[in-house]
Order: structure tokens, then C-alpha cells, then sequence
């Protein structure tokens, strides 16, 4: 059953990705990125709610003799040498986790960023070296059209 919950989200996750990069890339010129993450988000929530609104997953009065009755789970103690840490040291140590990941998601985006501009330093300073001194407009523009055609 955990397979087929598994296969139901990814199946969602696709399904709204595609239908919101679509719609993004039809509707957004210079934005679509970011009107893609948010169309994706929005369409992805709309859909769990409308799922939950037609009470897919939740036993309504149709099915209630379908469902089966669940136990009421047992709280298990634990062992005697093991002692739960306090609130506080949980808290900080959550605290640590979500700032590293902050910090390795904005490390990541910053080596994306320099990357990226790199790349397009690198085309232009191509660019650049098919033109030299003395040369007209007429020989310039073939020249640097050839590459964007």
C-alpha cells in the first residue's frame, strides 16, 4: 500500500509539473520560471484538496462498510538505558539542521549563478575576438550573424 501512495504522489508531482510548464511557458516571456514554481505549487495543493473535498482516501458514509477499523495504537516505552533529550537541545539541533541546509542551498544557487555567467562571459568574449581595428560594418555584421542564424 505504501507503494501505491508512493506512485500516487510522484504520478501528481509530474502530472502538475507538466501541465504548470506548459501553462508557464504559453503565458510567461521573461518570468516562466517563476510563474512555473508557482503555478506548480498552487495546481499541486489545488488538486490535494479537491481530493480531499471528494473524499477520496477518507471513509464517507458510501464506503464506511468497505473500510476497515483501525486499532488504536499502542504507545511503546522506552528502554530503560535510554533517556529522551530535553525540548531545548531538539530544538537547537532542528535549528542547526534547517540553517545548514539553508546554507548549502544558497552555496549551491551561488555556484549555479557563477557558473552560469562564466558560460555566457566566455560567449562573448568569442564574440568579441571576431571583431578587430579597422574593420567596416559590412565585414563586422556577417561575421557576428553567421551565429545567431
Amino acid at each position: 500500500m505504501v507503494w501505491r501512495a508512493r506512485l500516487w504522489y510522484a504520478f501528481r508531482l509530474a502530472v502538475t509539473g507538466l501541465v504548470a510548464l506548459a501553462i508557464a511557458l504559453i503565458v510567461a516571456d521573461d518570468s516562466a520560471a517563476v510563474v512555473w514554481v508557482v503555478l506548480w505549487v498552487g495546481l499541486y495543493w489545488l488538486w490535494k484538496f479537491w481530493e480531499h473535498r471528494h473524499g477520496n482516501g477518507v471513509a464517507t458514509p458510501a464506503n464506511v462498510q468497505t473500510a476497515t477499523a483501525l486499532s488504536e495504537p499502542t504507545s511503546q516505552a522506552l528502554p530503560d538505558n535510554v533517556t529522551r533529550r530535553p525540548l531545548w537541545r531538539r530544538v537547537v539541533r532542528k535549528t542547526i539542521i534547517l540553517g545548514a541546509g539553508a546554507v548549502v542551498l544558497i552555496v549551491v544557487m551561488v555556484g549555479v549563478m557563477i557558473l552560469c555567467l562564466s558560460y555566457y562571459e566566455r560567449q562573448a568574449r568569442v564574440e568579441r575576438d571576431k571583431v578587430k581595428k579597422g574593420m567596416t560594418v559590412g565585414e563586422v555584421l556577417p561575421r557576428c550573424m553567421a551565429r545567431a542564424a
